[in-house]
Order: structure tokens, then C-alpha cells, then sequence
């Protein structure tokens, strides 16, 4: 039970970095989300590229473990629909 707790925080967190978008990021993400797979790893790459040479601040752990929890949630939504 306790790891179901630690991850319904991981989402409320997203839901947070979610509402803190702009109104356009939001409709980018809504938009990719509806793309084919192959077209969102074309997108995804094309993004990739352009933020590699970006200056961004290190990481914190705490963005680390969110970014590994919300990668395992979608993995195990995935896996339940399989099924």
C-alpha cells in the first residue's frame, strides 16, 4: 500500500506541471498525444534535437524519481491494457 500512496504523489505533481503550462504547450502535448506512434517519435526526436544544446539547470533527485515514477506508471497502464 505505502508505493501506491508514493505514486498517487508522483501524479498529483504532474497534474501540477500540467496546469502550470501555457495554454499552447498544452494544446502541443493534447495534439502529440493523439499522433500515431511513429509519428510521435519522429516529433519527439525533432525535439530532442533542438533542446540538446539547451542550458538547463542540473537535475534535482526529487525530479529524477518523478520522471522514473511517471515512467513506470505509463508502462503499467500499458501492460493493463494488454490485458
Amino acid at each position: 500500500m505505502r508505493a501506491r500512496s508514493r505514486y498517487k504523489y508522483a501524479i498529483v505533481d504532474l497534474k501540477a506541471s500540467w496546469e502550470s503550462m501555457t495554454a499552447l504547450a498544452q494544446y502541443i502535448l493534447q495534439n502529440f498525444d493523439q499522433l500515431p506512434n511513429k509519428e510521435q517519435q519522429k516529433v519527439a526526436l525533432e525535439i530532442l534535437k533542438r533542446i540538446v544544446h539547451s542550458d538547463f539547470p542540473p537535475l534535482e533527485d526529487q525530479d529524477l524519481v518523478l520522471s522514473a515514477e511517471e515512467i513506470f506508471l505509463s508502462l503499467d497502464q500499458q501492460e493493463s491494457d494488454y490485458e
